[in-house]
């Protein structure tokens, strides 16, 4: 919170472009996990609606079910600073947030990654924060698929890659100047998601979660990520 706090007012431009391989939006779940079933699911409009994919109300699939729901909610999660929703999504035991190596070179005081009482610190600051006076988060999901070796996480995980991540967060400075408007647009990054069984059937929490940076925007964007930005947070 204190780096972020000490932030100019001015408008910063950040690129993230999240990677996950993602969901499919069919009502049969395990079509959903299939890693051949490749028909990427539009996450346009999420912002505004109270459903998952195949219809199925938020509430109902927390944990979720299927991991393009998961992603689904995640992104709900954001729009309405939703603290109930967002604690429901993650797997406390083994999550760990990995930062890219480009911010951890920028950066030297980031830890190479983090475990879940870090990440719900820094959100759960980011979204009570008064002067944090909007946030909307998109993006577009793609294909569950099995994980490989090279991975490095249990072979009984599934991943998901998401991309054209745009974030926008805007923050009201403490000495009452103009806000400042973060955007987070462009990078890239992974999520896995562990199986975990909730009353007879197999739910799918996100286990870990790599962001992966792209590259700016533009010759006048500030080069940042959506992990960089939690961070501000701690």
């Amino acid at each position: 919170m204190r780096a972020f706090a000490s932030l100019q007012p001015s408008i910063l431009v950040a690129s993230v472009c999240l990677i996950l391989v993602g969901a499919n939006a069919c009502s049969d779940g395990a079509r959903i996990l299939d890693p051949s079933a490749n028909d990427a699911l539009s996450q346009s409009g999420t912002r505004d609606t109270g459903t998952l994919a195949g219809g199925d109300p938020v509430g109902e699939l927390n944990p979720s079910v299927r991991p393009a729901n998961t992603m689904r909610a995640l992104m709900r999660a954001y729009n309405h600073r939703d603290r109930d929703l967002f604690e429901q999504l993650f797997d406390p035991e083994d999550f760990s947030f990995r930062f890219d190596p480009l911010d951890l070179q920028e950066n030297p005081d980031l830890p190479v990654s983090w475990s879940w009482p870090e990440e719900w610190t820094a959100t759960r600051n980011m979204f009570d924060s008064d002067d944090v006076l909007d946030i909307r988060l998109d993006y577009q999901l793609g294909p569950v698929l099995e994980v490989e070796e090279d991975d490095v996480v249990p072979l009984d995980w599934m991943k998901m890659t998401v991309t054209d991540v745009h974030l926008e967060l805007e923050w009201q400075p403490a000495d009452g100047g103009d806000p400042v408007v973060f955007f987070v647009d462009g990078d890239r990054g992974q999520f896995f998601f562990k199986p975990v069984e909730v009353s007879g059937r197999t739910t799918w929490p996100i286990a870990e979660w790599r962001d992966i940076r792209v590259g700016a925007a533009g010759a006048a964007t500030e080069d940042r990520s959506w992990g960089y930005l939690k961070s501000l947070f701690r």
